[in-house]
């Protein structure tokens, strides 16, 4: 982990995506081989072109339609056991289908509805982000 903030730090010109909130961090899950073995990054959003500093990784995003989901509790652990029930059922009701052939899930951890509320012991909200099907 030496440097990985300061590299990290190096990128802060290049993040792209205006329509997703100031954040702390943003944790990126794929390649689910079942709920427990994954890949997951933790980091930020970059523009496409960026050039990666040694020891860091990018994955790329395909172009498409995604849901942005919300969740409030006061506890995150009940936030992350229900998060997957929640957003899938909230996708359905608007009529659209979550793209599995394309499948990542995304945590926004925003300063104004995650980090400041948490530090005033306050509930909490996170940001969800997942490709859905044109």
């Amino acid at each position: 982990m030496n440097g990985v903030i300061e590299k990290l730090d190096t990128l802060a010109d290049v993040k792209c995506c205006n329509d997703i909130d100031a954040n702390d961090g943003i944790g990126l899950m794929y390649g689910f081989k079942d709920m427990y073995n994954f890949h997951v990054i933790i980091g930020d959003f970059v523009k496409a072109d960026t050039k990666i500093p040694d020891g860091l990784f990018a994955k790329h995003i395909p172009k498409g339609l995604t849901a942005q989901v919300q969740i409030e509790g006061s506890n995150v652990v009940d936030i992350l056991d229900s998060a997957y029930f929640l957003i899938t059922e909230a996708i359905e009701k608007t009529g659209r289908e979550i793209d599995h052939d394309n499948f990542y899930w995304c945590e926004v951890y925003t300063h104004e509805r995650y980090s400041e509320p948490l530090n005033r012991g306050e509930k909490v909200i996170i940001d969800y982000i997942m490709p859905i099907k044109a």
